[in-house]
């Protein structure tokens, strides 16, 4: 063998066996360099962007699974939420554009959009069942997915459940909720790829069931939206993507109320006490079609005779 070229090929191994754990600018080398980072919506990292993924996203979302691997921010609106889970969705089933490859209007304005609670919500007699809280939708947008967090400030009640018996959601793919008792706090959500809500008023969304003790005092209890991390927003996603931040209208202070002992004439809206805010109450259920006065003393009439 040349002597020359064995020389020459030692010197080579020599120089690279030291510029090896260095970069190109002298930098040292690590780890990281060699990682490979995971593609848009493969959010479990397993090289395919499947309902795998979506499913890793809806519990990571809503069931406390773990964070998506790679970018969960899929209709790239510098979030993740509910709506990155329709653009998915939408890419899997309908032939939707690829994740961080579409072009959405992120946010659009609340317009008639609304959720309403069902309420006041009065209970009169304690028997130990679950008490239904209804949870409407107004949308002037056709819908395809949504997200809600509610939050209560009664250490006496606890929400138990959700149904969507009677909704005018579908059973396709997803829809479902967590509760959270010891922060009082309930999120649900729904999302689908081809059944959609079109523009209607005062359509059933959801149920939350109440569970009251038997020895329950009397009682007001607010409800109010919340943020629940990490992504559960109070938001519709319209079918062109993005999401809509709905108006809320409840019921003040007294969406809940637990009255068992002798009712005051003139009561109008529970609060246990008869004040102007009872004669406020009335003229705006008379004449601006406000919610119905309760039922004082509980025999089906809303009078005090």
């Amino acid at each position: 063998m040349n002597r020359s070229f064995l020389f020459n090929s030692m010197l080579a191994m020599l120089v690279l066996s030291v510029l090896m754990p260095w970069g190109m600018n002298g930098s040292e080398l690590n780890a990281q360099d060699f990682e490979v980072q995971s593609a848009c919506g493969d959010l479990n990292d397993d090289a395919n962007i499947d309902l795998d993924d979506y499913y890793w996203l809806i519990n990571y979302m809503f069931h406390d699974g773990p964070a998506p691997i790679g970018d969960a921010d899929m209709d790239e609106c510098g979030s993740v939420n509910i709506g990155d889970a329709w653009y998915l969705i939408q890419h899997l089933w309908v032939a939707g554009d690829p994740p961080c490859q579409g072009s959405v209007a992120c946010t659009s304005p609340a317009g008639g959009n609304s959720v309403n609670l069902g309420c006041p919500v009065v209970v009169y007699e304690l028997t130990g069942d679950s008490v239904p809280i209804p949870i409407y939708i107004t949308n002037t947008d056709t819908i395809r997915s949504a997200s809600m967090g509610f939050k209560h400030d009664s250490p006496i009640i606890e929400i138990t459940s959700v149904s969507f018996i009677g909704s005018m959601t579908s059973t396709e793919v997803g829809r479902g909720y967590t509760v959270d008792p010891a922060n009082n706090e309930v999120e649900i959500y729904w999302n689908s790829a081809y059944d959609q809500i079109r523009p209607q008023s005062g359509g059933l969304f959801a149920t939350m069931w109440a569970q009251v003790p038997i020895d329950a005092p009397d009682h007001i209890v607010d409800f109010d939206t919340t943020f629940i991390g990490p992504a559960t927003e109070f938001v519709l996603c319209p079918v062109n993507g993005g999401v809509i931040s709905p108006a809320y209208n409840d019921c003040g202070t007294t969406d809940f109320m637990i009255v068992t002992s002798t009712p005051l004439c003139g009561d109008a809206n529970c609060d246990g006490s008869v004040n102007v805010g009872d004669a406020v109450f009335l003229i705006n259920y008379v004449f601006k079609s406000g919610p119905e006065p309760c039922d004082p003393d509980d025999n089906g009439v809303l009078d005090c005779n």
